[in-house]
């Protein structure tokens, strides 16, 4: 006795030899839910059968394998062959219960019979006489051409004229008319309906529309659109509706459901006519189009418009518009731009969102002054007019990318110079310059001959000058006012009067330890030309070092030596310190004189000879 396995981990049940019978009372139902019954052998596929939405399909498991129905005999009665004929032997077809007697020789020779079947039922109800037949024993035309009549496919290329016949069906009765009477029916032709029929198929293309000038072609049940050709001109697209809002529309599609990165989405070429001669009758000499900047998707659709231009090849780009509004322009090496080439009095202006005049030029005096922030530039000829509003920040600010100076409180890092108002309400003008060295201004002025003359009129290579304000225009500085100052940091320390008084905020220190009259004669011993000897010069202490020890000269500042760089207020206070020094001294020699005059000649004579001479001596 054969063993049956049931083998739940390959869902298999397995008999280890003979066959297997299922013999139950009732019926036996094979339930897949997924769908497919397949039927092996030895573990080979061969026959699956499938439910597809509730049709079977039988379906071989095997390539180039067929599908065989036989008797209980053995005898096949139909095959269905791998290539998809269905086989069956000629006596074995019946339709309806009528067998089919004809070979397969014979049913093909209805393979070229285009006629249906209402066509050949009418073959069925024929009663012609054997003598009506015979009407048809002359005919010579080929089967061919009796099924052009019929409806056949075939076409040839034979040219068409007026005078050639056209068959047609007149009621039933088949008639021939001239090539040149169904041409003029179909020009005076109109469609059965409004917007009902086409010109030409998808297959069958007119070639040519010629129109007469002043031709119009009319688009809309209400011709509302209109395309007219103005003669030996152009076109003319227009629209009817009169509305504020309605314009005409012409529109680019592009056929491209994908649209990507840099591709066209649509263009126009102007060129010169095909037969004409040199390089723009062959490329466009001028272009625009359109072209997308991304990707495109539901919510992106980034487009530039480029507008193409060309002098002695293909045009190139020349203006874009991206798709945030940005302007480029790409000129030819030699060309330029150019604003108000006609030169009428048109003006060139910027806006922003809340200025009318955020950049002007005024192009109407002739004159080339522009403004900015300002529609009434009080410049001349090529001037400049920055107009800030009530901002306090810098109007105009010099930049370079090789400073880095770090005074960040001050101006930004890579600022060496900025123009600023003194005061935020009052004005006044406050020009800063900032290094990363040692030089932070540097005024530098250029003249043919400088000046000799020493006067109120005269002028320098480098020219300062100071005003006080009347009424409109301006007035001399006060004569106690001061016209000119020096600060260090935020300190005074140097002040040009009105009425020419130099003041400055020096040191207090004097010279107090050196004989004052010594060290004016070293300096002039040291830094002057064409010094008169005096036999008391070897008598004078001091040298060109010990000037520069006192800070009454400069030095140089890479070798440390003194040089002919004079501190003049240190010179002021030397002087100031002589001048007592020699005071002192005179004093002190007029007591000793007096002493003198007093044991030689007696107090009353020496106070009698003081006072001949008006010396005054000191109580």
């Amino acid at each position: 006795m054969a063993n049956i396995e049931l083998d739940g981990a390959n869902k298999k049940i397995k008999v280890d030899s003979g066959d297997l019978t299922l013999d139950i009372p009732g019926d036996i139902i094979l339930d897949a839910d997924g769908g497919d019954i397949t039927f092996a052998d030895g573990g080979t596929n061969i026959l699956k059968v499938t439910n597809s939405s509730s049709d079977v399909v039988l379906q071989p498991q095997v390539d180039a394998k067929d599908i065989i129905f036989k008797q209980y005999d053995g005898t096949t009665v139909a095959t269905v062959e791998d290539n998809g004929t269905f086989n069956i032997p000629t006596d074995k077809l019946a339709i309806n219960g009528t067998a089919v007697t004809s070979t397969a020789a014979e049913l093909n020779i209805l393979d070229g019979v285009t006629a249906t079947a209402t066509e050949l039922n009418l073959i069925d109800g024929v009663t012609a006489t054997t003598a009506e037949l015979n009407i048809l024993d002359g005919v010579t035309a080929t089967a061919s051409e009796i099924n052009l009549i019929d409806g056949g496919t075939a076409r040839g290329t034979t040219a068409i004229a007026d005078g050639d016949g056209v068959l047609i069906n007149d009621a039933g009765t088949m008639r021939m008319t001239t090539v040149e009477t169904l041409k003029t029916y179909i020009g005076g032709a109109d469609p059965s309906s409004a917007d009902g029929d086409s010109l030409g198929t998808a297959s069958l293309e007119w070639s040519d529309l010629y129109l007469a000038d002043g031709g119009i072609i009319y688009f809309g049940n209400d011709q509302d659109v209109t395309l007219t050709h103005v003669a030996d001109t152009g076109l003319t697209f227009k629209t009817a509706a009169t509305a504020s809002d309605s314009y005409p529309t012409l529109n680019i599609h592009t056929g491209s459901t994908d649209i990507d990165d840099n591709d066209y989405i649509g263009r126009i070429d102007f060129r010169a006519p095909d037969e004409g001669t040199g390089t723009d009758a062959i490329t466009a000499a001028a272009a625009i189009y359109a072209r997308a900047e991304a990707d495109f998707s539901s919510s992106v659709n980034k487009t530039k418009l480029v507008f193409q231009t060309g002098s002695s090849g293909a045009a190139s780009d020349k203006l874009t518009i991206t798709n945030n509004g940005s302007i480029s322009l790409t000129p030819d090496a030699s060309s330029a731009w150019v604003w108000n080439e006609n030169g009428v009095d048109a003006d060139f202006r910027v806006e922003s969102d809340e200025k009318s005049h955020l950049f002007f030029l005024d192009g109407g005096t002739n004159d080339g002054a522009s403004a900015f922030n300002d529609d009434a530039p009080e410049t001349g000829t090529g001037g400049v007019t920055l107009n800030q509003t009530s901002l306090d920040n810098l109007i105009l600010s010099l930049k370079s990318n090789d400073i880095a100076h770090g005074v960040t409180n001050h101006q930004e890092t890579d600022t060496y110079m900025g123009f600023l108002k003194y005061h935020a309400t009052s004005g006044g003008g406050n020009i800063t310059g900032i290094s990363e060295d040692d030089v932070g201004m540097f005024i530098h002025g250029f003249a043919p001959n400088g000046q000799t003359s020493q006067d109120a009129s005269a002028v320098a290579c480098v020219q300062m000058r100071a005003n006080a304000i009347s009424g409109a225009g301006g007035a001399n500085v006060g004569s106690t006012a001061n016209c000119f100052g020096v600060q260090n940091a935020g300190s005074q320390r140097f002040i040009v009067r009105g009425d020419g008084n130099i003041f400055s905020d020096q040191g207090h220190s004097t010279y107090d330890d050196y004989d004052d009259a010594q060290l004016a004669r070293a300096y002039d011993l040291s830094h002057g030309k064409g010094v008169i000897d005096s036999k008391f010069d070897k008598f004078v202490a001091y040298n060109h070092e010990k000037l520069a020890e006192l800070d009454l000269v400069g030095r140089h500042p890479k070798t440390n030596k003194p040089n002919h760089m004079v501190n003049v207020t240190g010179m002021q206070r030397l002087h100031n310190g002589a001048i007592w020094q020699q005071y002192e001294k005179h004093n002190q020699l007029l007591e000793a004189v007096y002493d003198l005059a007093k044991e030689a000649v007696g107090e009353e004579k020496a106070n009698a000879i003081l006072e001949k001479h008006e010396v005054k001596r000191l109580q």
